[in-house]
This record gives structure tokens, sequence and C-alpha cells, in this order.
């Protein structure tokens, strides 16, 4: 079994489609190449692949390339590749908008620029202080930002 982290990373992760975005050509090729994400056969997918090299632009080339050379990344955006179930495909945003907004507020606990091991460490800290937080909350009805609401999904 291989599990190094780009072939296990499929398994739970889907990629945002804004940050794949090219905006360097006309209004038709355009939607076609956000198209990507609704592919749904291999002969499309290999379709799609000679469509993005026959623009012959390099940067659109470039991503693209990029996205077969790290073999995780088409299934991270591409359901027909994936190996997220249907369900949990279709339930799950096709943006990271809503996580965006947490890199500075993150950043400014964890700090940047961390070791692999710093970072872990530094954010296992940062969760445990949320999770005590959600419990007491949950303990004491009392949430530490008043426009919240508890919520047991």
């Amino acid at each position: 079994m291989n599990t190094r982290p780009q072939h296990i990373t499929a398994d739970f992760i889907k990629i945002c489609w804004q940050h794949s975005k090219e905006t360097l050509v006309s209004a038709e090729d355009y939607d076609r190449l956000m198209d990507f994400a609704y592919l749904e056969s291999v002969k499309k997918l290999d379709a799609y692949t000679s469509f993005v090299y026959g623009l012959d632009i390099p940067q659109i080339t470039n991503w693209w390339k990029h996205k077969e050379i790290n073999d995780y990344m088409i299934p991270c955006l591409i359901k027909l590749q994936s190996r997220l179930s249907a369900e949990v495909w279709d339930s799950t945003p096709s943006t990271t908008n809503t996580n965006e907004v947490q890199h500075h507020w993150t950043n400014s606990v964890t700090s940047i620029k961390l070791t692999p091991v710093e970072a872990l460490e530094s954010q296992r800290t940062v969760d445990q202080n949320i999770a005590d937080q959600i419990k007491m909350s949950l303990e004491t009805s009392i949430l530490l930002n008043p426009n919240n609401k508890i919520s047991l999904v």
C-alpha cells in the first residue's frame, strides 16, 4: 500500500476551484477551461487535456501540467476521478472562501514559517483551546461570541 501523502490526500480533500482559474483566453475558452470539474468520462478528460495543451498558452498549459504532475490534484478537483463518495463530494463546497478568512487568525495565534513539527504542535494547542471553549459553551450555554449559536450537527 502506497501511503505517501500525495496518494492519500484524494481520500479526503477537494481542492478549491477558485484557486485554479486562469483568464488569458476568450470567454468561450474560459467557460470550457472552467468546465473541468464536470467532466464525466476519462475520454472527456483526455479531450480536455488536449484542448488545454492545444491553447498553447504557457500559463495555462503549466497550470494543467501542474495538476497532472501532482497525481493527487486531479482526483481532488474532478468528481469523476475523486475517491470521495458522491455524497461527500456533492455535500462539500467547491470553494474554500469561507475558510480563507481563517488564515490571518490562525497565523496570528500559531505564527508562520514554522517547521512542520512546530506547526503541528502549535496547531494542536490552538485546537485544544477551541475544543475547551466549545466544551465550556456546551456545558454552560454561554458562548464566547454572543453572535454565534450552538449547533449540534
